[in-house]
């Protein structure tokens, strides 16, 4: 049966950031992590280290903003025009009733407040990983692929790197590559265990052939599920 595995890593909360989506339990909003990444020129691991956040998190709100591309970028247009608004107008318009004109009822920015405001507080789940025991051995894949976790993993560990070589590699989205890596943060005993096994059945495979390699990796899931230890 066919199951998705939810990334429960970003929430919205009308009582902070204005209804902003952001990295659960904090108030790092998804459009700061966009705007680190995009004008400071920074890297998932240089913003988790510089903000304490769980690198599977970062990924998250990574995987989050290309699912909801439209909305961050507003969001991001949003704040730059405050921005130059301030600019233009000097640092004493923010004592001035200009400010609140700016967010004023009727305003396209007041009523894109207003809708946030009205989705309430909750949890924004991304739903690109998923689980069937017909499809790669029960392993977590990419929603409308047969592309694992651990694939996406192991292109970035020993092979291209760069998230946006790898979508194009795999013709998915940017979107399924950084949920992939939100979820291997999240399980990485799991997937680490099933790239040595990865690793381990090419080693059988040139050693035994296909038959032999085969043989051995059904004998070592079976002893894994038996609870006995792994065949060598």
């Amino acid at each position: 049966m066919k199951t998705i595995e939810s990334i429960n890593l970003i929430w919205r909360d009308p009582k902070r950031r204005s209804g902003r989506p952001c990295i659960i339990g904090r108030g790092f909003r998804v459009k700061d992590v966009v705007m680190k990444m995009r004008y400071g020129s920074s890297s998932p691991e240089k913003i988790a280290e510089d903000f304490d956040i769980p690198l599977g998190h970062i990924y998250a709100a990574l995987a989050y903003y290309h699912e909801h591309k439209d909305e961050i970028d507003e969001d991001i247009r949003e704040d730059e025009l405050f921005e130059e608004t301030v600019k233009e107008k000097g640092v004493e318009w923010l004592n001035s009733p200009g400010v609140a004109e700016f967010w004023a009822e009727g305003t396209a920015v007041a009523e894109r407040r207003q809708a946030r405001l009205k989705l309430g507080s909750r949890v924004e789940s991304i739903d690109l990983i998923y689980r069937d025991p017909k499809v790669r051995g029960g392993r977590p894949c990419i929603v409308g692929t047969s592309l694992r976790v651990t694939d996406i993993v192991m292109e970035q560990k020993y092979g291209v790197g760069d998230p946006k070589a790898i979508a194009e590699r795999f013709q998915i989205s940017l979107g399924q590559v950084f949920a992939a890596l939100a979820y291997y943060h999240e399980h990485i005993e799991e997937i680490d265990a099933d790239i040595e096994e990865d690793i381990l059945f090419d080693e059988k495979l040139e050693e035994l052939g296909i038959d032999g390699a085969v043989d051995w990796l059904l004998l070592r899931r079976e002893h894994a599920r038996s609870g006995c230890d792994s065949a060598s």
